[in-house]
């Protein structure tokens, strides 16, 4: 069993509680002291979006006293089918969604102090709420804050309940947790857990968001309500936090596992072995080592422990890190597509481009002028069909990609089902390899015409036109922005998604 943080004697629970909480009080392995535990306790929750929804609500209703709630969101109505914290009016309203969130918290147990902060998690404020706080949830869905979150954890000794969801997948574990500890599982110098920088010590390459590849409404709610279990566990000392341990809930097949993690390593560069400063000395007396054994064939003198400094001493050094691997943080990323940042889940897309070389602007085409074109095709081929008195009943767009140029869509299938151009032609970027022999031959069949090509972003295409060009096609040209620039720019009917 756990042991909760450490706190001054509490106060009697009135008869309000007693009443509110009699079904939490009535479990026998929490009572009277867990419920009193959680009404003194701090939480602090970054991100109020999928993960943080049903977290949120869950510690509210369970009778946590105060939790403090960072998010820079707006909600929009895409949000609404996970994010069951929010609504319609809130999305109509563009409001702050930890604004929207304490409503709802507060409207569920008026006892419970939110604090809603409309701000993104930096490294310049990140101490300022953690420091705060008894127990940190990490809500959030982007490398960065996570790297922020953990290393601030570890330097302040808090423990970090972290959680993700995309697709149909979710995972829940909890990082920085003392196991063992006299006075609490919060504060002291007791041996931790494992961080999230002993399981990545470099960013994972492999990420992609919600917002990319999709999540199912019910997975991060799950997920949330696992982190507020594993949050209401820490504080009040009842069962076995997921310290060391993964859990994983695979909603494709109704199954769910926990898999035990590596220990804490011992190299963390954030909670790892660390020589301290009274020990500069021995560093010093290892370096002469070192360059002695050097000079004798690298055999190192028999005896000599060379200990390894931590890296992570101070936040500071944490944004160093993020700016060496040019991990921006969400306020630095705000004028960036999400499709670009650096998203965190487990799913697969490379976080950088390996060829990460700008398109010349011959190859590139904005959506307003795209339109240009589109229109003017549109005019051409009315006139024409008024010489030849000829009504085929076919729409102008449709025509479009088979008469004129050809309008390359590189989205995935079920993505170009959802919405698409007109007389576009979809070929996912995935498959454009096999497909490059039939765009030659259509090209020398129909003489050289124009191919445009598009995705929801803007990034894909890029890839793709990079790929035609590779493979010799000359005429291509990239539309910037894709789809949702073209809402923005052009058509605001198109769906969005």
């Amino acid at each position: 069993m756990s042991t909760p943080p450490s706190t001054p004697p509490s106060a009697p629970l009135n008869a309000h509680d007693i009443k509110r909480y009699s079904r939490q009080l009535l479990v026998p392995q929490f009572g009277i002291q867990s419920q009193s535990s959680l009404r003194d306790a701090r939480v602090l929750l970054v991100g109020a979006g999928g993960l943080g929804s049903s977290a949120a609500l869950y510690l509210a209703g369970a009778g946590v006293g105060t939790i403090q709630l960072v998010d820079g969101d707006q909600v929009e109505r895409s949000n609404l089918h996970r994010q069951i914290i929010h609504t319609e009016q809130s999305a109509d309203d563009h409001q702050y969604k930890v604004v929207s969130a304490a409503a709802a918290m507060t409207s569920i147990n008026g006892n419970c102090v939110v604090l809603p902060e409309s701000v993104f998690l930096t490294c310049k404020n990140v101490m300022d709420f953690v420091t705060l706080a008894d127990v940190v949830v990490d809500g959030t869905d982007n490398v960065s804050t996570r790297y922020i979150l953990s290393d601030a954890c570890v330097l302040a000794g808090k423990p970090l309940v972290s959680g993700a969801a995309i697709g149909m997948d979710g995972q829940a574990t909890v990082y920085n947790y003392a196991k063992k500890k006299t006075g609490g599982g919060g504060d002291g110098s007791s041996e931790r857990g494992l961080c999230y920088r002993c399981r990545f010590p470099a960013p994972p390459t492999a990420t992609q968001s919600c917002s990319d590849a999709g999540v199912l409404g019910p997975v991060p709610g799950m997920i949330g309500v696992m982190l507020a279990m594993e949050t209401i566990k820490i504080i009040s000392g009842v069962g076995q936090p997921l310290s060391e341990r993964l859990y994983h809930y695979d909603a494709l097949e109704g199954r769910a596992m926990v898999f035990q993690l590596p220990g804490k390593r011992a190299t963390c560069e954030s909670c790892g072995d660390d020589v301290g400063d009274d020990d500069d000395d021995n560093v010093q007396g290892d370096k002469e080592t070192e360059e002695k054994g050097k000079e004798d064939g690298d055999k190192i003198r028999e005896g000599s422990k060379r200990r390894r400094r931590r890296r992570i001493r101070t936040i500071e050094d944490t944004r160093l890190f993020l700016e060496e691997h040019q991990l921006p943080t969400r306020e630095e990323s705000s004028t960036m597509s999400m499709s670009t940042s650096t998203s965190c889940s487990f799913s697969s897309s490379s976080r950088k481009d390996k060829d990460d070389t700008p398109l010349s602007a011959n190859h590139c085409i904005s959506c307003s002028e795209y339109n240009v074109v589109r229109e003017r095709e549109k005019k051409e081929r009315r006139r024409t069909r008024n010489d030849d008195d000829d009504d085929d009943g076919v729409d102008d767009d449709d025509q479009l990609s088979s008469s004129h140029h050809i309008l390359l869509d590189v989205r995935s299938a079920h993505q170009y089902a959802i919405c698409s151009l007109s007389g576009s032609r979809n070929i996912p970027l995935f498959d454009l390899p096999a497909s490059m022999e039939q765009l030659k031959e259509m090209e020398k069949q129909e003489g050289t015409r124009e191919l445009f090509v598009i995705c929801r972003r803007g990034v894909a295409s890029v890839k793709a036109t990079k790929l035609l060009l590779e493979f010799g096609l000359s005429n291509v040209k990239n539309v910037t922005g894709g789809l949702d620039a073209w809402h923005a720019e052009v058509d605001p009917t198109l769906p969005m998604y």
